[in-house]
């Protein structure tokens, strides 16, 4: 019950305008300024938004953060924070990947000098043997879009920190409710904000979150120079959405461990990807780091 609280408290921002306690929409691309040399919290949308800032500190707090930013989605989140390195710099990533993340380190990434190796990070002993004299982070993904390969979140921040190395966790698949990377150490946390966070199918919006005070500066830098900041109204409805994440995600993975349950059951199902059964490789690390196995499943 604490952390369903503590949702609703979240998303509860009360306006000190109105009593509103909903955030109200704030569609404004510009903002007054009293005095020409002392400029108020915002001037320009892109730069910073009062419906926005209210969504972006809700995520901070549902991920036990307190540097939370949203971006147009989840692939702008991600691209942004790749953003934050530079030419030479290389980082080590979980071959376990969604393909838009592995298009951008690819197709994008390699033409401006950013290098990366892909490795299986479900085995720590790789991430050790990856490591170069310029590889500056390790970019992991637990459980995995699409076979729901678990990493060991820990044992990898362990590992960066005796390299001084920056860790990066999609936390897509499990939503702050079931798990919370930077409680085990992680410096930066991203979702897509599409899925489960939103929850209803209606918006596209991506969503990062750290505790580094200097991250969080590198990341908003990108955010306010490339622009793909999430617009006014799908930031209201990602408050609005994650009001329902406890409740939601209860059921949904209760759902998905009966079914995997059925699944691994019939003779025709050769293999069922989901960290919640007791037969799968990861339950015993899953168990350790997140609530339960999830709310997706593969076969």
């Amino acid at each position: 019950m604490t952390e369903i609280t503590d949702i609703i408290k979240a998303t509860t921002q009360i306006d000190p305008v109105t009593g509103s306690l909903n955030t109200p929409i704030h569609l404004s691309s510009t903002f007054n300024q009293v005095s020409f040399d002392d400029f108020g919290e915002f001037d320009y949308a892109r730069s910073g938004n009062p419906t926005r800032n209210a969504v972006e500190a809700t995520m901070a707090r549902l991920e036990h953060g307190n540097f939370g930013y949203l971006f147009s989605t989840g692939m702008a989140t991600i691209s942004s924070v790749l953003l934050t390195f530079s030419q030479g710099d290389h980082l080590i990533v979980t071959k376990h990947v969604y393909g838009g993340t592995f298009r951008v380190f690819e197709d994008v990434l390699n033409r401006f000098g950013i290098t990366h190796t892909f490795v299986d990070c479900t085995d720590l002993e790789n991430i050790t043997k990856a490591i170069q004299p310029n590889t500056k982070a390790i970019y992991i993904e637990s459980p995995s879009n699409p076979i729901l390969a678990v990493t060991d979140i820990a044992g990898v921040v362990a590992i960066a920190k005796e390299h001084q190395l920056v860790t990066i966790a999609d936390n897509t698949f499990m939503s702050p409710y079931l798990q919370k990377p930077l409680d085990l150490g992680i410096d930066i946390v991203v979702h897509s904000a599409t899925k489960w966070l939103a929850g209803h199918s209606d918006i596209l919006a991506g969503a990062v979150v750290t505790n580094d005070q200097a991250l969080a500066a590198q990341i908003y830098f990108v955010q306010n120079a490339v622009g793909a900041t999430l617009g006014v109204t799908d930031s209201w409805l990602l408050q609005r959405g994650l009001k329902t994440l406890a409740i939601r995600m209860e059921r949904h993975t209760a759902s998905a461990q009966q079914m995997a349950a059925w699944l691994e059951q019939q003779s025709v199902v050769l293999r069922v990807n989901y960290p919640g059964l007791v037969s799968s490789p990861f339950f015993e690390i899953q168990q350790r780091q997140a609530k339960n196995g999830g709310a997706v499943l593969s076969f």
